[in-house]
């Protein structure tokens, strides 16, 4: 249990602390408050190894309810950053995105942003579809702003930068060249916005975190890193939510992750999922070898996750077949009306 204490003498307390190596400084110098609505879109490293994996696909998280600048590199499908100084408007590339036909000839490639839903095939939460600002053409850095009323629906959804040619006349559609899809978890906020709907949204980032305990690498005593990344979490998220949708017996109207209301379940079956993707993870890199005389099998612990993502899993579906079938079961009730129901009801 932490305990929250003010040392006597702080002095004497660093030189305490710094006799075990690695440990934080109980100093903690307050940062700026500028820049703190600005989230740049992250990339994962490999948990035990360290190494930067570009081609997996990027996360960003964001508070509901609050202007947001989401900051984003474009990159090849392998993770390259892309120059875009050939293709943008070398006279007004650090504008917004906004180009009409007009002005199409002087200026043939626009940057723009896509934001939706993860799992929404229509119009459930509000579409955004907005013009970018480029930061630097060469290093290919974007950025947009969201306002608080275009993040007002936490849930886990698909945002895209999008290099388009312009069309040159209006009744031709304008080409994508380059796109680049990404996680924008949208977490719940306190502050309302006036006249929004009251979304519970999933369990946040944070909760999964708290509920795994892996929160921070300091929790992982063997990796010396998180063993799940915002993306992994982001993606488990969804599944349950598929899950329902599928499963028999079909209910309407499908739910998405900005609605779906079961969150206790839910977190269950979110950790289920990541315990499956860490079991993969040590399927496919089970090795036993000898250093100095010494066995090391470190990613042995496949059939540990699988039984931990079973018990999660199995209470999960037990969930979804006895809620489903209770729902199922009311809707196949109703009432008939009578034109003498106001007669004192005897009829």
């Amino acid at each position: 249990m932490p305990v929250d204490a003010t040392p006597i003498d702080g002095a004497t307390c660093v030189t305490q602390m710094s006799e075990y190596p690695g440990y934080p400084s109980p100093r903690v110098l307050a940062v700026s408050c500028d820049n703190r609505n600005v989230f740049t879109t992250q990339t994962s490293e490999e948990s035990v190894s360290g190494i930067p994996l570009r081609a997996r696909i990027k996360s960003v998280r964001i508070p509901s309810n609050q202007r947001s600048v989401i900051q984003h590199t474009m990159h090849t499908d392998q993770g390259v950053p892309v120059n875009l100084s050939d293709c943008l408007c070398q006279a007004n590339s650090s504008v917004s995105a906004s180009v009409s036909s007009e002005s199409a000839a002087d200026c043939m490639y626009v940057v723009r942003f896509t934001l939706q839903e993860a799992m929404a095939f229509e119009t459930v939460c509000p579409i955004v579809d907005i013009g970018a600002s480029i930061i630097s053409e060469a290093d290919g850095t974007v950025k947009i702003t969201l306002e608080p009323e275009q993040t007002s629906y936490p849930g886990v959804f698909i945002g895209q930068f999008s290099l388009v040619q312009v069309a040159a006349a209006e009744d031709e559609d304008d080409i994508t060249i380059l796109s680049n899809m990404f996680y924008v978890v949208i977490g719940r906020n306190l502050t309302r916005l006036s006249g929004s709907v009251n979304m519970t949204g999933p369990p946040t980032i944070p909760e999964v975190r708290l509920f795994l305990r892996d929160t921070a690498p300091e929790e992982s005593y063997l990796l010396e890193s998180v063993r799940f990344a915002d993306e992994e979490i982001a993606y488990a998220i969804q599944l349950p939510v598929m899950y329902w949708n599928e499963v028999p017996p079909p209910l309407s109207p499908a739910y998405t992750t900005a609605n779906f209301p079961y969150r206790y379940h839910w977190l269950i079956a979110i950790t289920g999922y990541l315990f499956m993707i860490a079991a993969e993870q040590n399927r496919a890199n089970n090795l036993q070898y000898t250093a100095g005389g010494t066995a090391v099998n470190d990613q042995n612990k496949e059939m540990p996750y699988e039984a931990a993502a079973d018990r999660r899993l199995t209470e999960w579906r037990s969930f979804v077949q006895a809620k489903k079938a209770s729902l199922n079961i009311a809707l196949g009730f109703g009432n008939l009306g009578s034109g003498y129901a106001g007669y004192g009801g005897y009829w």
